[in-house]
């Protein structure tokens, strides 16, 4: 708590996007409710700046955004997750994603099911800017995979290496599995390394399960 604050200090921000409220460092925090609190540090600096948020619809119903709601009414822009469609392809993410009374599908290079609400609200963040659509759909296209965020290498002859190594958490720990069951082809097997994740606190057991 107080992190996120101190950096919107240093570079007051004009536009933020919160994407989930989930178990990640949850050692430190200890309740999803302390999680939620610093994650709208940066709610709380957009506002001082009579920016926007970008975020999904259910992270709206934590104590601090529904504060926000009341004193700062046009804050938020919102998106509904369950309006929100992925599919995993061989070649990344296609996600079907509202705006203004229409559904756009945007095909992405990176993998993993979680990415279609940040590719969500990444498209919404461009839109609500004043970008057009069609050229934030163009240019999602080309979006580079991160380094060792799920990370997809074919290697020379027949393995592929999933490369999900920078940190880890449960939502994303899952979403990599997903991705090595799609990945395999028919007369392949799959091989998992991992160290586990860590900072989960008393819900380590519960998660790693």
């Amino acid at each position: 708590p107080g992190s996120i604050a101190r950096l919107c200090a240093l570079a007051p921000p004009d536009m933020g996007i919160i994407i989930a409220i989930g178990h990640a460092h949850y050692e430190r925090f200890k309740t999803i409710d302390t999680v939620a609190d610093a994650k709208f540090e940066l709610a709380e600096a957009v506002a001082a700046k009579n920016g926007k948020v970008v975020v999904p619809t259910d992270l709206l119903h934590f104590a601090k955004p529904q504060t926000l709601q009341k004193t700062h009414p046009a804050l938020f822009v919102t998106q509904e997750n369950e309006r929100i469609k992925t599919v995993q392809t061989d070649k990344g993410i296609t996600v079907t994603v509202p705006w203004q009374g229409k559904d756009y599908t945007l095909d992405v290079p990176v993998y993993g099911l979680q990415q279609g609400t940040n590719i969500a609200l990444a498209f919404t963040a461009a839109c609500t800017l004043g970008i057009d659509p069609d050229t934030v759909r163009t240019a999602l296209r080309s979006l580079p995979q991160i380094a060792h965020r799920l990370e997809v290498k074919p290697q020379p002859g027949a393995a592929t290496i999933i490369d999900d190594a920078y940190n880890s958490n449960p939502t994303g720990f899952s979403a990599a599995l997903d991705v090595l069951n799609h990945l395999k082809r028919p007369d392949g097997r799959r091989i998992l390394v991992t160290p586990g994740m860590v900072e989960l606190g008393a819900a380590h057991d519960e998660k790693h399960a």
